[in-house]
């Protein structure tokens, strides 16, 4: 969740992809952001709560399922497995950042 090589890697396809730069910069700060879009807000609550408790409420897995279908919500809750996993071992490996990159989260090397 908190990887700056990964991050660095991917804020630009985020904005690439139409994601609110400001968006990027409050989840960068480990702040709640504000969409516009209640469907990217329903994705951001699942996964954000998921992250923090391993649980999702009953009522939150309905409401995504009904945005997403059950396949959908498979593959969200598969991407934040594979990404957890490659930021930890980014981590673990203490991957040298890109260049100009921003640890924004830290770095191994930092400790």
């Amino acid at each position: 969740r908190r990887c700056s090589y990964v991050w660095n890697a991917h804020v630009p396809e985020a904005v690439k992809g139409g994601l609110d730069p400001v968006v990027i910069a409050a989840i960068g700060r480990g702040e709640s952001p504000v969409f516009e879009d209640d469907t990217l807000r329903l994705a951001y609550d699942y996964v954000d709560i998921l992250l923090s408790t391993h649980h999702v409420p009953k009522a939150l897995h309905d409401e995504a399922v009904v945005a997403f279908g059950e396949a959908g919500i498979v593959e969200l809750v598969g991407l934040v497995g594979y990404y957890g996993m490659v930021a930890m071992a980014v981590n673990a490996f203490a991957l040298p950042m890109q260049p100009n990159a921003v640890a924004i989260f830290g770095h191994p090397d930092d400790a």
